[in-house]
């Protein structure tokens, strides 16, 4: 059987995803090379807030489970590191030391549309916030924009090695147990 499809839609969807699939096959190499234990597959149904408005991504996205750490989402426009915390341990972090070197989003694990924090709420609302929530546990998204020139998704450091250290900083500022959590993962 010959499937007819045509050619133009065909070279258009490969721009999109061709550049996000190999920047998901390096990521994912370098973090197997560093001795993180991770799958990645593309995933859709992903919900997006553009203004005030949710909308959902039917189309699929490279994602990167590392395994006892998180998950990086290769978007087209951003890219993602999500950890999940308990209630308790989302109680204790310091929102105020993260919110000065990253853009993120906290936002419930079954409630996924219902903003903890976002960029227009106040980082005093945030234990409040998550006082006043019946979940148990919390996603916690960290953005960063993607270049779409040639140096890279990463600003100017096309080194993917050298692209994760955004990632490792999140994770070492933000849990004060995470060096637990690096170290079970690492390689002996």
């Amino acid at each position: 059987m010959v499937i007819k499809m045509d050619i133009n839609l065909l070279n258009q969807l490969n721009c999109i995803y061709k550049p996000l699939w190999e920047k998901s096959v390096e990521l994912n190499r370098d973090l197997q090379d560093l001795g993180y234990e991770t799958s990645c597959g593309f995933y859709n149904n992903h919900s997006i807030k553009i203004d005030s408005d949710f909308y959902t991504e039917f189309f699929p996205i490279p994602v990167i489970f590392i395994e006892g750490i998180g998950d990086i989402g290769i978007d087209v426009d951003s890219i993602w590191f999500e950890v999940t915390f308990s209630k308790e341990k989302a109680l204790g972090l310091d929102y105020h030391s993260v919110a000065k070197d990253y853009r993120f989003e906290i936002y419930g694990v079954a409630g996924y549309l219902d903003d903890i924090y976002n960029e227009h709420t106040e980082l005093s609302d945030i234990i409040p916030n998550l006082m006043g929530n019946s979940e148990s546990a919390f996603h916690i998204s960290f953005y960063f924009e993607q270049s779409a020139n040639d140096q890279g998704y990463y600003g100017n450091n096309s080194d993917s090695v050298s692209a994760l250290l955004p990632f490792t900083k999140i994770c070492l500022t933000i849990m004060p147990f995470s060096l637990k959590i690096i170290d079970d993962n690492a390689p002996a």
